[in-house]
């Protein structure tokens, strides 16, 4: 209790330092390693055992320099005796200002121990200084060193602290004390004692022992931080001794929970059913530097699924079956609960993942956040797939902003490690929403006066398209020209084409035309007299008009909406026209501005002349009469008309109609007619419509009757009577009989009907239909049975044959043979009689009884007479072949001497053996053995049929492995030069080879394309011939390993051009020749093998150039060259279409087009080929477009491949088997859907990497594939 309210000084320069007095309980340090997550660490104690309430344990993370102890205490000492000898003030026990009254003396000077269990509370304090700078430790007990477990019987008294900036890991306990001691100069100068604290701990006398701790935390501030705790007696159990740290260490630190603002959970996501493992927290705090540290303990961990896995209380994770759970940890403060969360997954006992699947690709609104998938798919070793959790990136939000084109980007995630990909597609800004605004909304100018039209602008709601040009639609900017003006809406488009995800498109706009009406400026009056007939209104004459505008109007063009002519009404303007004697008066009339509402100034006057009237119309009632067919319509003609005049004048005149025929009214066909009459000599008429005659009466029918099954005959025609009195015969259309009315046997129907021709609603007729049964006439074969003749036993229930029933009706009835209603009789299927005769019946029953008709069928049976075994063509194999049934077959012979033939290979392949017979392999112990890879011995084929059995000898030799065979001597071994792998391949399948076998057998065995699996340069002979050896794979061994023998070829050696000599030969070459001989020598050349020959040599060469005149070449020669010529010997102007040439190891075939075929190496152990751009022989330079057929089939040793960007074809198994082959580099743009030959890639490596141009990259991942390419190749 003495300590409470003591002051607590602090201090700081190059190194912080901190002092206060502190009573430290000193807990016992213990050390253990760190595990997984600290390497070389070790994990130090602090003084409790468990975090207390409030309070978690974290590990806080740095490293510890071993000290020179003696050096520091030695320091300390010296620092305290100069201190008492030179007599410096008094220093104040409980940390205040020192005496002013009292000093040291030499005899105060006492000298401080070591003291271990200081040592080990200033290492908790330091490490604890780091997190949070100060005396006060960060416990939720705000308590002091002083507060500590005190052990060993040395309690703390006080503490110093200091910091240092070294990240070297320098600064040491003697730069502490040192900087401690740097307050000397303000303790001797009356400072206050939070300036000197330090120095005055250090000289207090009544310190007796010292303990000093340094932590160096990489993650805080000060990076070295260094404890002093000091006490005023050291305890009898305490020690002078020093732990000695040296290398990394994590201090375990008691952590309120207070200071804690989040929490993150890490750790391995992936288990194995019974494989556990370890998940770690993390907590951040805002302490210091916002530190952040790993809990030890005091967390709570929870497992959403504990059947999946369950956690421990220090994030242990024991996995207990398949699935997904959730571990949660989390922190509580008492008023903030810090939770995070991992998924884990513990997949099936035995299975890893293999790869994980992006997920379908995600389409969206514009600036519409995607939802992303919480899970994806994992793809397990065995096959399986899983749902397992993702964790998506950020990403920028700026890429779900579109505006007239779509965006599509990706979004990265892991899952548990797994990096995947969400691909999402943004769709376009809306376009409807696309809206274009004009600068300004209005636009007013004069009437005639062309407008400034304005610019648009486009917004979005993060971006704007602005001072756009537009295209205003022209027809509505004219407006401008309107004399009367008015507000329009002139619509337009942007003049720009934005690029959309379509077609470009023009945004829509619009804004309003204002335009002031123009006025009159100039009237010229037509002042001529007018002529009209009485009751004609007069035509009055029309101004030309000028107006503001420029507009003119003309008598020719007058616009009467823009003005007219206003007259005044008088009586004569307004009825002297109408008058029916005519006459002539006089009209006033001006101008009227209709636009502006406003007469014109001046006045004109205009004569008018009038005619006298006449008959300008006659109306009567000339509506249509319409009359029954046989009714006179003359007394329903109107009486009267009434006549109109010019002048207006209306009369009432009679009328007078013509006599009216009585073939017009009365007949069967109706019609119309016009009547006719006059009135006042202008003729008039009506039109009479007379109705079609309509029928009175139809004629009735008597019952008919029909056979079932038969539609009866019913009558054509009826006879009608007409309501004019007239009579006919009218044709029948008879409603569908229901086929179901016929087969109602015993039953009367009704049929309606009507006449076909007639339009009348009495147009109806009927007739009543009795139907009579049918009855049985005959039962005959259709199809007849296909066998009528058996072997071994009858089988006529397995046959197939159609009966026929006919009936009186001329209907019939088909039956199979085997149908429910047949009959059979006489039939004994288990009889052995050599004939049957069965008979089939078939009873028809109706109502009037039943009647039965029959047909016969005659079989036989036939008995095996005999039986033969045939055995199969081939009874040699080589060890490690398939038993061969080929040619093997039983013949079974019949009392008729029919022989039926059993394909012994067919029935095996197709499993039907034991049905027909039974087949084994027996070796010398009668045991069965299996068809496939046999072993060298001898064995029996037996075969069993019907009773009878047949044996083979079966010898299987063993091959004498990389053994020399030898082929027949019908088998041409000799080639011409140029002949390729291939051509010699084509010409020995099928050749007989002689292969030697175990105990000096030999076997001979048939040559198939796929036993050739190489064809090498071995040697050469004599005359230069290359000697070729052919690899032969006879068979694979019990591991799998192919069996292989060798055989020989001869390719001739490249035939000698014939020399060209000069005019005057020498009898040999010069001693020291300055050109080479032209044509190409016949032995191997001794010197540069590169060289050309020249076209007009010095002299007749010899056969082999030689350094000295007059010596004979040697049958050898010196040496070889290291690369085939690369044109024939006339040069590069030689060269046809076809040609072979050599470049390098390169074999091209000229194309008729000047461009060449890469064919092949000579090297055929090439492990990386570069297939070139070009290739250039002489001065001319060819691309190559072309990869042969066949052309690197079978490259064992190819691994790497760069097609050129030239290629356009690659030939049909141009990699074809070349097994090694990972990585292709294609550079080529030319290739076509159709250019890439079948099979180009089959048989390469199985998770090969084809690296295509990117804007290629899809279409050439199709083609490839299509090309045989393996399903698991990559494609870049």
């Amino acid at each position: 209790m003495r300590r409470i309210g003591r002051k607590i000084s602090g201090w700081c320069l190059a190194g912080a330092m901190i002092l206060s007095m502190l009573n430290v309980p000193l807990g016992v340090k213990s050390v253990e390693a760190a595990g997984e997550a600290y390497p070389g660490s070790h994990v130090l104690t602090t003084d409790r055992d468990v975090p207390r309430d409030g309070n978690i344990f974290v590990e806080v993370s740095g490293n510890m320099k071993k000290q020179d102890i003696a050096e520091a205490i030695d320091r300390i000492n010296e620092i305290r005796k100069e201190a008492c000898d030179k007599g410096y003030a008094m220093p104040n026990d409980l940390n205040g200002d020192h005496s002013t009254t009292e000093t040291l003396k030499p005899s105060d000077y006492v000298p401080v121990t070591w003291s271990l269990g200081l040592e080990n509370h200033a290492i908790i304090r330091a490490a604890e200084a780091s997190i949070r700078r100060g005396h006060v430790r960060p416990n939720s007990k705000n308590e002091y060193a002083w507060d500590m477990i005190t052990i060993n019987e040395t309690p703390i008294w006080l503490e110093n602290l200091a910091y240092g900036y070294n990240y070297d890991g320098s600064y040491s306990f003697l730069d502490a004390i040192n900087g401690w001691y740097s307050e000397k100069d303000k303790y001797l100068n009356n400072g206050s004692s939070n300036d000197y604290g330090h120095y005055q701990l250090m000289i207090n006398p009544k310190i007796k022992c010292v303990g000093l701790g340094m932590f160096n935390n990489p993650k805080g501030y000060y990076k070295n931080y260094i404890a002093g705790e000091f006490a005023h007696s050291q305890g009898a159990n305490d020690m002078q001794a020093s732990f000695g740290y040296n290398g990394s260490y994590i201090q375990i630190v008691e952590l309120s929970k207070e200071f804690i603002t989040g929490i993150t959970i890490s750790g391995t996501s992936i288990y194995t059913k019974g494989i556990g493992g370890n998940m770690s927290a993390t907590v951040s705090t805002n302490l210091t530097d916002s530190y952040t540290a790993k809990v030890y303990s005091g967390a709570t961990w929870t497992s959403s699924d504990t059947d999946v896995a369950t956690v421990s209380s220090t994030g242990e994770i024991t996995a207990l079956s398949s699935g997904t759970s959730t571990i949660t940890v989390s922190v509580s403060n008492g008023t903030s609960e810090f939770t995070d969360s991992c998924e884990i997954c513990v997949l099936p006992e035995g299975t890893t993942i293999e790869s994980v699947s992006n997920p379908a690709q995600i389409t969206v609104e514009n600036r519409t956040n995607p939802d992303l998938p919480p899970t994806v798919k994992a793809n397990l070793s065995d096959g399986s797939k899983i749902d397992i959790a993702v964790k998506w990136d950020d990403y920028d939000k700026k890429l779900l902003n579109t505006y007239f084109e779509s965006n599509d980007f990706e979004i990265a995630g892991n899952a548990f490690g797994y990096e995947v990909t969400q691909k999402v597609h943004v769709k376009a800004y809306p376009s409807s929403s696309i809206k274009c605004y004009p600068y300004s909304s209005t636009v007013t100018t004069p009437s005639g006066t062309a407008p400034t039209l304005p610019q648009g602008y486009i917004m979005f709601p993060d971006f704007e398209y602005d001072h756009l040009p537009m295209d205003w639609d022209q027809d509505s900017v004219d407006h401008y020209k309107d004399r009367k003006g008015g507000s329009f809406v002139v619509e337009g488009l942007t003049a720009t084409h934005f690029v959309t995800d379509n077609e470009p498109v023009q945004v829509p706009s619009q804004f309003t035309l204002k335009v002031t009406p123009a006025t009159v400026t100039k009237v010229v009056y037509n002042e001529n007299d007018i002529t009209v007939p009485s009751g004609t209104e007069p035509t009055y004459p029309v101004p030309e008009v000028t107006w503001s505008n420029g507009d003119v109007d003309t008598a020719a063009s007058p616009k009467p909406e823009y003005g007219y002519m206003v007259w005044d009404e008088t009586e004569d303007f307004l009825n002297g026209y109408k008058k029916r004697e005519g006459g002539t008066y006089t009209i006033t009339g001006r101008f009227h501005d209709a636009v502006n509402d406003v007469d014109y100034g001046t006045d004109t006057m205009v004569t008018v002349k009038v005619s006298p009237a006449y008959i300008s119309k006659v109306e009567y009632d000339d509506k249509d009469i319409k009359v029954e067919n046989g009714t006179d319509p003359t007394s329903l003609l109107p009486k009267e008309a009434k006549i109109t005049w010019s002048n207006g004048d209306v009369t009432t005149e009679a009328i007078e109609w013509n006599k009216i025929q009585e073939g017009s009214y009365i007949n069967m066909t109706g019609g119309e007619f016009n009547a006719t009459g006059n009135v006042l000599y202008h003729k008039v008429h009506v039109k009479i419509i007379v109705a079609k005659p309509k029928i009175k009466s139809v004629e009735e029918f008597s019952t008919i009757t029909t056979l079932e099954g038969i539609y009866p005959e019913l009558p054509k025609e009826a006879e009608v009577t007409w309501n004019n009195g007239k009579v006919s015969s009218e044709k029948i259309k008879w409603d569908e009989i229901p086929e179901e009315n016929i087969f109602d046997v015993d039953k009367t129907f009704k049929v309606s009907g009507t006449l076909s021709e007639i339009d009348d609603e009495n147009n109806k007729v009927s007739i009543e239909i009795k139907v009579e049964p049918k009855s049985l006439v005959s039962l005959s074969w259709k199809t007849m049975p296909k066998n009528t003749i058996f072997y071994d036993k009858y089988s006529l229930t397995n046959e197939k044959g159609t009966l026929v029933a006919e009936f009186d009706n001329g209907t019939t009835q088909g039956f199979g043979m085997d149908s429910r209603s047949i009959m059979w009789s006489g039939y004994d299927e288990s009889s052995l009689a050599p004939t049957q005769t069965v008979t089939f019946s078939y009873t028809y029953t109706n109502s009037k009884g039943s009647v039965t008709k029959s047909v016969t069928l005659d079989i036989e049976l036939h008995l095996m007479k005999s039986i033969q075994f045939k055995p199969p063509i081939q009874l040699e194999y080589l060890e490690g072949q398939d038993l061969k049934l080929k040619g093997m077959a039983v013949s079974i012979t019949y009392d008729n001497d029919v022989v039926s033939v059993i394909d012994v290979a067919n029935e095996y392949a197709a499993g039907t053996v034991g049905d027909k017979f039974t087949l084994a392999l027996l070796d010398a112990d009668e045991n069965s053995v299996a068809f496939e890879n046999l072993a060298a011995g001898k064995y029996d084929l037996k075969i069993n049929c019907r009773s009878e059995e047949d044996s083979y000898v079966v010898k299987v030799k063993k091959p004498i492995r990389d053994s020399v065979a030898e082929f027949d001597d019908s088998t041409e071994t000799s080639f011409p030069y140029g002949a390729t792998d291939e051509e010699i391949i084509a010409a020995l399948v099928g050749a007989e080879v002689t292969v030697p076998c175990a105990s000096d057998e030999t076997v001979e065995v048939i040559l198939t394309e796929d036993m050739i699996s190489e064809i090498v340069t071995d040697s050469q002979d004599a005359d230069g011939n290359d000697i070729k050896k052919i690899t032969i794979i006879l068979t694979n061994d019990a591991e799998g390993d192919p069996v292989v023998t060798y055989a020989y070829v001869t390719v001739a050696k490249k035939p000698e051009p014939t020399p060209t000599p000069t005019s005057e030969p020498t009898s040999g070459p010069t001693a020291d020749p300055s050109e080479d001989p032209s044509g190409s020598p016949t032995g191997v050349p001794t010197g540069n093998p590169d060289a050309m020959p020249s076209t007009e040599p010095s002299g007749t060469p010899t056969s082999v150039p030689t350094a000295e005149p007059g010596v004979t070449p040697t049958s050898d020669p010196t040496s070889a060259p290291t690369e085939l010529p690369v044109a024939p010997p006339g040069g590069e102007d030689d060269l046809t279409p076809g040609m072979k040439v050599y470049v390098g190891e390169g074999v091209y075939v000229i194309n008729e087009d000047g461009s060449v075929t890469f064919n092949g190496t000579t090297n055929k152990k090439i492990k990386t080929l570069v297939i070139p751009d070009t290739i250039t022989i002489g001065d001319k330079v060819y691309p190559v477009t072309t990869i042969g057929k066949n052309a690197f089939k079978g490259y064992k040793k190819l691994t790497k491949v760069t097609i050129g960007k030239n290629v356009t074809k690659i030939g049909s198994k141009a990699f074809y088997k070349a097994k090694k082959l990972k990585t292709i580099i294609i550079k080529t743009r030319k290739l076509k859907k159709k250019s890439i030959g079948s099979k180009a890639f089959k048989g390469i490596y199985k998770k090969a990497k084809f690296k295509c141009p990117k804007s290629k990259k899809k279409n050439y991942k199709k083609w490839i594939r299509k090309a045989g390419a393996p399903k698991k190749a990559k494609y870049k």
